[in-house]
């Protein structure tokens, strides 16, 4: 029985210090994908031209940071 309530108070403990720390941490971030070492060297990338992209490229942008892609601010 005390084992049960050492180990339910030590998983509260934790559940706690997670909630906290959440609300601690910049709501704008994104989750970070997990991608493999050399991940990008298998990646093809569609050339993007600059006076070609009607707003800003941004470069590493894509999901994994390999590719360049076009993006247009709204508003």
């Amino acid at each position: 029985v005390v084992s049960r309530v050492v180990l339910l108070g030590a998983t509260l403990l934790v559940f706690l210090h997670t909630a906290r720390a959440d609300k601690s941490a910049p709501q704008h971030r994104q989750p970070r994908s997990v991608c493999m070492p050399g991940f990008c060297k298998t990646v093809k990338c569609e050339e993007i031209e600059p006076n070609k992209c009607d707003g800003v490229v941004k470069y590493r942008a894509s999901v994994c940071g390999c590719c360049p892609v076009c993006v247009k601010q709204l508003g």
